[in-house]
């Protein structure tokens, strides 16, 4: 039988802790992080008053058991700020030191007293140094590298580096560290990346990130054009700018224009005015007499698109000999950015 004979809670049953290690693994997904209480949870910074110590600030984490895999998640809380002592600086070479939370379970470490400590990893000194790797004889969460120059007699900010990871109960929003790495999941997982400037929102799908809200880009006027006979006319773009994953562009675009013994089409286009891939189009009146028309598209969409891209509204004269002529504020190009819906893996 694959079911657990005992489940969690029974009236009658009596249960361990590793039982309820198992149900907080469980809810959290088995996540290994600092409790998103705020961006200043369990953060490492240097003494208000610099000295070779660190301060840790007060949160909580789970700490994902690895010394076995019924092990399941501690649940760690530091009530109050706490000061974590630095070693003494070498002579000769900087190092790098890791800040971390250490569970030490008897259970699972050799019968040891049970203990609930910060640690500091010390690194070897050397011209190029390198951080630690964690010990494996307890369980371990990395909160920050303190980098430790020569002859140092004080921590300082710029040598304290972030590395806390975020937990979150399942369904909850994820809040990504300082590496902004996404953490595996299951799709539609929500993430929180504060760093980023237009879409600090998003979700996973299959473990790849995209955008959940949209960003709407629009010019404010379109450029003015008297008599201009050229075939192919700009009247504005835009930069679309690289949202970090790859998306699609709604588009759309108004303008009032004037033409005679000619006809002139709108026509979006995408980093070239006169060789880029069309992506919306209006098709134009044929005029034998000059008077002003209103060219308006509807909104169309893009292929999927990577990196940075710029978007051209161009009037384009498909026959006859006449001119083109606009005045400024009577139109716009308008776009709104979506994620792109990533293929499912193989």
């Amino acid at each position: 039988m694959a079911l657990q004979a005992n489940p969690l809670f029974l009236q009658t049953g009596e249960y361990s802790a590793a039982n309820l290690r198992e149900m907080l693994a469980y809810l959290t997904d088995r996540g290994h992080g600092v409790i998103n209480r705020g961006r200043d949870s369990l953060a490492v910074t240097p003494m208000p008053t610099p000295e070779m110590a660190v301060l840790v600030r007060g949160g909580g984490a789970m700490l994902r058991g690895e010394q076995d895999t019924t092990q399941g998640s501690y649940l760690v809380r530091n009530i109050s700020d706490e000061r974590v002592p630095i070693g003494p600086a070498s002579d000769i070479a900087p190092r790098v030191d890791v800040v971390a939370i250490r569970v030490v379970d008897p259970e699972y470490s050799g019968g040891r007293p049970a203990a609930v400590d910060f640690r500091v990893i010390e690194g070897q000194p050397a011209t190029n140094p390198v951080a630690p790797p964690l010990p494996t004889d307890a369980v371990y969460l990395a909160l920050a590298h303190v980098v430790v120059p020569a002859r140092a007699t004080a921590i300082t900010a710029p040598g304290v580096n972030d590395l806390r990871a975020f937990v979150e109960t399942v369904g909850g929003v994820h809040r990504l560290g300082s590496d902004r790495a996404a953490p595996a999941g299951a799709p539609g997982r929500i993430v929180y990346d504060e760093q980023h400037p237009d879409f600090p929102l998003r979700y996973l799908h299959h473990d790849r990130p995209g955008g959940l809200l949209s960003r709407p880009y629009q010019t404010v006027d379109i450029a003015p054009h008297t008599g201009n006979r050229d075939q192919h006319i700009e009247l504005a773009r835009l930069v679309i700018p690289d949202p970090g994953f790859p998306y699609v562009l709604d588009t759309s675009f108004r303008f009032e224009y004037s033409v005679e013994n000619s006809r002139y089409d709108g026509h979006v286009l995408l980093n070239n005015l006169i060789t880029g891939p069309i992506i919306n189009l209006y098709v134009g009146n044929e005029a034998q007499v000059a008077g002003v028309k209103l060219a308006v598209s509807a909104v169309q969409s893009s292929p999927v698109l990577t990196g940075t891209t710029t978007v051209f509204l161009r009037a384009t004269k498909v026959h006859g000999d006449g001119g083109f002529s606009s005045s400024r504020v009577n139109g716009l190009l308008w776009a709104r950015l979506f994620p792109a819906t990533p293929p499912r893996p193989a």
